[in-house]
């Protein structure tokens, strides 16, 4: 498997997001999805994918076994937007961020002060999606746990360069995500 590319991933300014990446919304997690049986015939009722997620959940800081990024998604919209950065030497490449884990995601949101973005997590089918389809419109770089205040103070950032990434499938790519973010 190809090795991850790295550079400095900057750009500091007042408003650092460029433009939004428009992407299907996969099935909406909070859709009730019939009534079900467990595999001992217990009735479940109507539950949600989320319902279930919630279930997992064991108050760790990450699931053991969890296989999902988490990415920003802008509230309310019927379609899934994620901000657009600017990035790299005076900001000439254009950058999505992904995070390794929701707490780094939250954490960049607090930092930054954002109330118009939520977190959400993504399996690694749709994290393939979301970077072609990212990477059709023309955005070159993944910045993995993005870091706010190194943002504004336009350090390097761990970056994944989606144009010279030979391997789009979901594993392949979160395979190398979660390598960068966790070195």
């Amino acid at each position: 498997m190809q090795q991850p590319k790295t550079q400095p991933a900057t750009q500091a300014d007042a408003a650092p997001v460029r433009r939004h990446v428009v992407f299907r919304k996969p099935t909406d997690p909070d859709t009730p999805v019939g009534n079900q049986v467990t595999a001992k015939g217990r009735d479940i009722g109507n539950r949600t994918a989320n319902d279930r997620l919630d279930d997992a959940r064991t108050g760790q800081l990450d699931m053991p076994g969890r296989r999902a990024v988490t990415i920003l998604t802008r509230v309310g919209d019927d379609e899934l937007k994620t901000p657009v950065f600017a990035a790299g030497e005076g900001g000439g490449k254009q950058a999505v961020a992904v995070f390794t884990s929701r707490e780094k995601a939250i954490l960049y949101l607090q930092v930054s002060g954002w109330k118009d973005y939520e977190v959400r997590d993504i399996t690694p089918i749709e994290l393939s999606d979301w970077l072609k389809e990212a990477r059709t419109q023309g955005v070159d770089l993944a910045v993995v746990d993005l870091n706010r205040l190194g943002q504004e103070l336009d350090s390097p950032q761990r970056v994944l360069d989606l144009t010279q990434q030979a391997d789009f499938s979901g594993e392949g790519l979160y395979h190398d995500l979660w390598a960068l973010g966790n070195p």
